[in-house]
C-alpha cells in the first residue's frame, strides 16, 4: 500500500537498481562511487587536462589567515614575537588584539604555574 508521500518522492539507488534487474537490462548503470565528502568522482574515461599553476594550496600572501598562522606558531614556539606581531598588525582589530593577549596571557601564566608547582 503506497501513500502519497511515496509517489512523490525520487526513488533510491538501490530501487532504481532493483526495477532495472527486474526489467530485464543486461547491462548495469555505471559504478559512480562518492567521495569522502559526498562529491561525485571523476570520469576516469576522459583524459584531465592538466595545467600547473603556482598555487600549492597556502597563501601566499600576507592577508589574515597567514597572520594568525605566524601568531599561533610564534606563541607556541617564542611569545614575545607573538605580542609583537599582534600588537603591529594593521589587520586585526583592537578588540581582538585584547582578547587575545588575555588569552595569551592566561596561558604563558598557567604554563609559568606548571612548572613552578611541578
Amino acid at each position: 500500500m503506497t501513500g502519497p508521500d511515496e509517489m512523490t518522492r525520487e526513488p533510491t539507488r538501490e530501487e532504481k537498481l532493483e526495477r532495472a534487474l527486474d526489467s530485464g537490462v543486461t547491462e548495469l548503470p555505471p559504478n559512480r562511487v562518492r567521495g569522502l565528502l559526498g562529491q561525485a568522482s571523476p570520469d576516469l574515461r576522459k583524459p584531465e587536462n592538466f595545467e600547473p599553476d603556482l598555487n600549492s594550496g597556502v597563501s601566499q600572501e600576507n592577508d589574515l589567515p597567514v597572520l594568525w598562522m605566524a601568531i599561533v606558531l610564534s606563541y607556541l614556539l617564542l611569545f614575545p614575537v607573538a605580542y609583537v606581531l599582534l600588537w603591529r598588525s594593521k589587520l586585526i582589530s583592537q578588540r581582538a588584539k585584547i582578547v587575545v593577549s588575555v588569552v595569551g596571557a592566561i596561558g604563558l601564566s598557567y604554563v609559568a604555574l606548571r612548572l613552578l608547582v611541578g
